[in-house]
C-alpha cells in the first residue's frame, strides 16, 4: 500500500454538528490522493454518530479515551499521518473543492518550500459568507506586516496551513501546557 500525497489532520471536540460539511468539503476534492484523520477528543455531543455514517478508507478516526485537548490532537493527527505533507484543518471549517490539488501543485514545483499558508474565507456556522477584514496589504513592508502579525493581531491562520511533515517533527510532540497556544508555535517554528 503507498502513502497518500497528504494528510489532512482534523483535532475535534464536540463539531459533530460541523462534520458532516468538514468530510463532504474533503471527499470532494479534485485531488483524490488523501487521508483524513479525525481525532476525536472525548466529544460528548454526536459526534461519534456522525462518523459512523463514513465508511471511505480514506478517512482513518483516531479516539481519546478522555479529552486531552487540541495539542494532543494534533500530535497523535500528525504521527499518524502517513504522507510527507500534512495540512491541519478544523473540523468546522469548509475546504474549497480544489484546495489539496493546489497545495500539493505549489510543494511539487517549490520543493524548498517546507510551509504554505492559504487564503481563508470566513464563514458563519450555516456557511453563510461574512465580510472579510484585511490587515495586511501590498504596500506594507515586510517588517511592517511582521509587527501588525505579531504585535497588532496574528493573521496566519494554522486551519488550512500546509507543512512538510519532516519539518515538524523536531518540535513534536506539541506541549500540552500550550493549551490553545498551539498553532502560534507552529507558526513560530515552521517559519523559523
Amino acid at each position: 500500500m503507498t502513502a497518500p500525497k497528504i494528510s489532512i489532520v482534523a483535532p475535534s471536540y464536540n463539531n459533530g454538528r460541523f462534520l458532516d460539511d468538514f468530510i463532504q468539503s474533503i471527499l470532494n476534492q479534485t485531488e483524490p490522493d488523501f487521508e483524513l484523520i479525525i481525532v476525536d477528543d472525548a466529544s460528548t455531543d454526536n459526534t461519534k454518530e456522525v462518523l459512523a455514517k463514513y465508511s471511505d478508507p480514506r478517512i482513518r478516526i483516531i479516539t481519546h479515551a478522555y479529552n486531552q485537548g487540541v495539542n494532543a490532537g494534533m500530535n497523535h493527527g500528525i504521527e499518524a499521518a502517513a504522507a510527507p505533507l500534512v495540512t491541519k484543518i478544523d473540523p468546522d471549517d469548509v475546504a474549497e473543492l480544489d484546495f489539496l490539488k493546489k497545495a500539493l501543485k505549489i510543494f511539487s514545483e517549490r520543493p524548498e518550500v517546507n510551509l504554505l499558508y492559504v487564503s481563508l474565507s470566513c464563514i458563519d456556522e450555516n456557511n453563510n459568507p461574512l465580510p472579510r477584514k484585511f490587515i495586511l496589504n501590498s504596500k506594507m513592508t515586510a517588517a511592517d506586516c511582521l509587527k501588525r502579525m505579531f504585535f497588532v493581531r496574528n493573521c496566519l491562520s494554522a486551519s488550512g496551513m500546509v507543512f512538510r511533515k519532516e519539518a515538524i517533527m523536531p518540535y513534536l510532540p506539541l506541549h500540552q501546557g500550550l493549551l490553545h497556544f498551539s498553532d502560534s508555535f507552529m507558526h513560530i517554528v515552521l517559519l523559523m
